[in-house]
């Protein structure tokens, strides 16, 4: 590679503008189109003489912001006929009418004649400006436009260019200089979809008949669908129109979710107010007066467009409201990276649109957003696994994490963000679910712990059966891969409970294939619930080694001593002195888990440690993984069963290597501080072909419908039934909250009241009278007397009153007791 040819630029940086192929004066760069549809350069080493103009001309490695003019902010509002032409307000109409008027020409993006395409094209008529207004979501090819329009402008001519803003700073670099008589316009540009996606679009919805017989295209017609930004698609046949809406259109979906784009577009340094055009427009959303005519959101960003703009602004009606600094997508709000870009891309060549947006070769259930290193990096192994063996995998999540700022639950924690990095597809569980995937696997982990489930996830998850495939169709193939139920059968099912065993066993029936990551539990399954099931290793060790090698790559290397232990486990600070007496002797540094570790972090620490002390399942795998030594210290050596770390390592003959406390350790150092792995290799290499053989052959067997299947589909109705009344009582409850609450709220006021009657009482008590239904009490400095409340009494009583109002209402409150 040539240290100063356009090389040193990274692919993901490029936009493919073609400058540094169009100013090589040695013909040493040509475009290639890569998979995906774009186009970047390559140099031809033989021809590039290292003379560094690409690198000079390139808009991406130099900066072509204007920063002299104080920016102004325009609400801007053609007249009617205007608008409902265009996309937004109508500005670019304004403008390109200026131009023409001064003789000069408008270079924008239009249609291809065979509608296939986009292009930038020249035009000086008016009459030809319905080519270029409109939002065009596709690439444009930029041509020779460049060349053109540096000769127009060398000839005086007026010229308006218009287009994303990375285009109108490759335009400044080709041209090398601003030139007077150029004005450009750059968008608030969302992202761009390359031409291939859009040429198959159309080629899978119409015939090349169809296609030839199109006489407009557009995404945002006001006519059909008014100014909103649910952006649609419409075409117009010579005998029939299409019309497919946003929420419900692939092409329009993977490109708002910065799936089909370019991947350039995902960190795009130009999505801020600082500009590289003279003039901004886009959709003015969120304005007040919306008269769903379109309004354009106007940045004026130099002294040459204020000057226009000053001319062109009686055609117009606007605001000033650059103090409101309104927002637009393009203006530095973040931009969400498609997280199955790449599987959309890997597919693009083979699979339909339709099939690779919606359509799954497996759905991957789990507890992969759990804030644990296991967890995360048993699914990353996994995923690995099924894509190796040509699978499109979509990852279901059970939780909206949109909905959620908890933990795991968290769109940002470290499990999610990992993913996102890692996994082409994830969607939320919904009703569509059994249309997008084949077959359905839930894998790994303890996702049969039932203790798990119900009492720490299930007020996230909804569903206490949903790691059973409870809501998949039994048309579907369903697999448990190395699944676990934890360290207790009791985890899974309890002689107590005959209804979780029915439920449970009733689940587990559908399933085609069932293997479990202990053999004890496949002993359990058998013997206990007549069922078939597998022992298999984990996921973690059934990927080689290169594949964890490659993510501990990716972690940026420091000064850290190797010679360290490594402490991996909850309760840290309990053992903090026990831990740091252990490194004394071992004359070792320790470091110890924060738990705010990448994964990769964690692997590293793993990997470069001398000693690994955890007491965790997966921190002894990953040891054995990089045939490090190591204990796991388990507090509830001798009150559990252990069966997750004590069937691994028996099947590896080193269960002494899981230990009571550390005093076990520091008592017999020199033992655990050597471990032959030699022998664990070689079984683990057997254990591992075995493994892979057995997924590979659930996931090849065809689907096996038995013959009282019907059975389990009117059970599972019944059982869905029964979840929906549930869950209408529970609404039902919680207006019955609502009045509980509100009697709640009574019953206090009540028991305030009676406390202050209870107060008054004690006065009574020194000097009062007070009743029930059948007794007089009187108090005379606290001696009380006690009178029967009859008809006569009561008169004796009352004639000591003397006011005859007072002694009416004693009367009155004991006259219905007689």
């Amino acid at each position: 590679m040539k240290n100063n040819s356009i090389d040193i630029l990274k692919k993901t940086e490029c936009t493919g503008c073609g400058v540094c192929y169009k100013v090589c004066p040695h013909n040493a760069i040509k475009m290639i189109e890569t998979k995906e549809g774009f186009h970047h350069p390559i140099v031809l080493e033989d021809k590039c003489t290292d003379c560094g103009l690409c690198v000079k001309k390139c808009h991406a490695l130099n900066d072509n912001f204007k920063t002299d003019f104080r920016q102004l902010i325009y609400d801007v509002r053609a007249n009617d006929e205007i608008r409902m032409k265009s996309s937004s307000g109508g500005m670019f109409t304004l403008l390109a009418d200026y131009v023409f008027e001064n003789n000069g020409y408008v270079c924008g993006a239009s249609f291809t004649d065979d509608w296939l395409g986009v292009e930038h094209i020249i035009i000086n008529d008016k009459k030809d400006l319905d080519k270029l207004r409109g939002s065009k979501y596709i690439e444009s090819n930029l041509g020779n436009t460049f060349i053109e329009i540096k000769k127009l402008l060398n000839e005086k001519n007026q010229v308006l260019f218009t287009g994303c803003p990375c285009q109108v700073s490759a335009l400044y670099s080709y041209l090398g200089k601003d030139y007077d008589n150029l004005i450009t316009f750059d968008l608030l540009c969302n992202s761009i979809v390359p031409q291939k996606v859009w040429v198959k679009y159309l080629k899978e919805l119409f015939t090349d008949d169809e296609i030839k017989d199109i006489e407009y295209i557009s995404f945002r017609d006001k006519d059909k669908f008014g100014w909103n930004i649910d952006h649609k698609v419409y075409i117009k046949f010579s005998d029939k129109e299409y019309i497919s809406r946003g929420n419900d259109n692939i092409y329009i979906q993977s490109f708002l979710k910065h799936i089909s784009v370019k991947e350039e577009c995902l960190h795009c340094k130009y999505r801020k107010y600082e500009r590289v055009g003279d003039i901004t427009i886009g959709d003015y959303w969120g304005v007040k007066n919306n008269d769903n005519k379109g309004v354009s959101l106007v940045l004026i960003n130099t002294y040459k467009s204020n000057n226009v703009f000053n001319k062109i602004k009686k055609y117009c009606k606007y605001e000033d409201v650059t103090k409101l600094k309104p927002s637009n997508g393009g203006l530095g709000m973040t931009m969400d990276v498609g997280r199955n870009r790449k599987h959309f891309f890997n597919n693009l060549d083979n699979k339909r649109l339709e099939d690779i947006y919606n359509k799954f070769d497996i759905g991957l259930l789990g507890l992969w957003f759990a804030p644990n290193y296991g967890a995360i990096l048993t699914y990353y192994a996994l995923y690995n696994i099924l894509e190796k063996l040509g699978l499109s995998v979509l990852v279901i999540d059970p939780i909206d994490s949109d909905k959620f700022d908890y933990l795991f639950i968290n769109k940002n924690s470290i499990a999610r963000k990992f993913a996102i990095k890692h996994y082409d597809r994830i969607d939320i569980i919904d009703k569509n679910i059994n249309n997008k995937c084949i077959s359905f696997a839930t894998a790994s982990d303890q996702l049969w712990n039932m203790y798990i489930i119900e009492q720490q996830l299930s007020s996230f998850l909804g569903k206490k059966y949903l790691y059973f495939l409870d809501f998949v169709d039994n048309k579907k193939k369903k697999i448990a891969i190395s699944t676990s139920f934890g360290d207790n059968i009791t985890n899974l099912v309890d002689d107590t409970n005959s209804k979780k065993i029915f439920f449970i066993n009733h689940f587990l029936t559908q399933f085609d294939h069932i293997s479990l990551r202990e053999s004890s539990a496949v002993d359990f399954l058998k013997k206990e619930l007549n069922l078939d099931a597998d022992f298999i290793l984990d996921p973690v060790f059934l990927i080689d080694i290169e594949e964890y090698n490659n993510l501990i790559n990716t972690v940026k290397k420091d000064d850290t001593e190797e010679n360290y232990i490594f402490a991996y486990f909850y309760g840290l600070s309990y053992y903090m002195k026990e831990l740091n007496n252990i490194a004394n002797k071992m004359n070792k540094k320790l470091i110890c888990t924060t738990f705010k570790e990448t994964p990769e972090e964690w692997l590293s620490l793993i990997k470069n440690a001398s000693f690994v002390i955890t007491d965790g399942f997966h921190g002894s795998c990953f040891s054995i993984v990089f045939n490090k030594p190591f204990v796991c210290v388990r507090s509830d050596y001798y009150s559990n069963d252990l069966f997750r770390i004590r069937d691994l390592l028996s099947l590896l003959n080193i269960k002494e290597r899981i230990i009571p406390n550390l005093s076990t350790l520091v008592n017999n150092l020199e033992k655990y501080l050597k471990i032959d792995y030699s022998k664990i290799n070689n079984k683990l290499k057997i254990e591992k072909e075995r493994s892979l053989n057995w997924l590979i052959n659930a996931l090849k067997t065809p689907k096996k419908i038995n013959r009282d299947s019907y059975k389990d589909d009117i059970i599972n109705l019944l059982i869905e039934k029964n979840n929906q009344l549930s869950n209408e009582i529970i609404e039902k409850n919680t207006h019955k909250d609502d009045v509980i609450n509100s009697l709640i709220e009574k019953n206090i006021k009540l028991d305030n009241e009676l406390k202050e009657v209870k107060e008054n009482i004690n006065w009574i008590k020194l000097f009062g009278i007070c009743n029930n239904k059948n007794y007089i009490y009187i108090y005379i400095f606290g001696i009380k007397g006690v009178i029967r409340a009859t008809e006569k009494n009561i008169n004796k009583i009352a004639w000591w009153i003397p006011v005859k109002k007072w002694r009416e209402a004693f009367r009155d409150k004991f006259r219905k007791f007689y």
